[in-house]
């Protein structure tokens, strides 16, 4: 069942474990992780990290900042309206490009509905292969 999003979100914790079962998808302004679990929790949970390097968007805090800023209101922007499953802990990590400091922020907004929405969607039906 899918209901609008009230999930608690909070930070993603361990990270080794998170890169070995996480899925990847590449847009043009960022490389999206997401992994999956099933919990008992009937709600489930929701936890994200943004990730913006000195390689791979700017040299300066103050740049790799707005760009991790940009990205996190993008991300909260897609969860208000999100139609996400039920009893499923949902891991998303953000890696930052360079673009992302000048793309436009409908763009950027588009851009995260539809790299949740593909992930999600493969994410959910691997979850059931498993099962």
């Amino acid at each position: 069942m899918i209901i609008p999003s009230f999930y608690p979100v909070s930070k993603i914790t361990n990270f080794a474990e998170f890169y070995s079962n996480a899925s990847k998808y590449r847009t043009t302004y960022f490389l999206t992780y997401m992994s999956f679990k099933k919990t008992e929790d009937e709600k489930g949970s929701l936890n994200f990290a943004v990730v913006t390097s000195k390689k791979g968007v700017h040299k300066r805090a103050v740049k790799r900042n707005r760009a991790r800023r940009r990205l996190k209101y993008a991300f909260m922007h897609y969860i208000k309206t999100a139609q996400l499953p039920l009893g499923i802990e949902i891991q998303v990590l953000f890696m930052a490009n360079r673009s992302v400091l000048e793309a436009d922020w409908d763009d950027l907004l588009t851009a995260v509905q539809n790299a949740m929405q593909k992930v999600i969607s493969r994410g959910c039906s691997n979850l059931e292969a498993k099962l």
